[in-house]
């Protein structure tokens, strides 16, 4: 098992920081430390619909890329990516994060 960097731990802190129910609220079912040091990984289910998102930490731009991946629910081995954008502030990850699983997992816009 890879033990988190710096960075990882801090987009994390920074989630909990924006949302402190997000792991709940949006289906976490897994937390991965990417190999890079610089992306996690959130593995998301609800109600059968699997999403994978990643934030990377761009430290040039000192801004986070979000990538977002559905996949096949019979074997979730199909990737389609629905959400693949850069140049996000840490204080937009969290509703950026919503209004990815709002359009592609029904997830209702429940803002605390």
């Amino acid at each position: 098992m890879r033990l988190p960097t710096s960075i990882q731990k801090t987009i994390v802190k920074q989630l909990i920081h924006l949302n402190p129910f997000f792991v709940k609220l949006y289906g976490v079912k897994a937390i991965r430390h990417c190999e890079d040091g610089r992306t996690i990984r959130l593995y998301t289910k609800n109600k059968g619909i699997v999403i994978n998102i990643d934030i990377t930490y761009n430290e040039a731009s000192d801004l986070y890329d979000i990538k977002a991946v559905k996949l096949k629910q019979d074997d979730f081995t199909w990737e389609q990516t629905i959400f693949n954008q850069e140049g996000f502030t840490w204080e937009e990850l969290d509703e950026t994060i919503h209004q990815i699983l709002h359009k592609h997992a029904n997830i209702p816009l429940n803002y605390l």
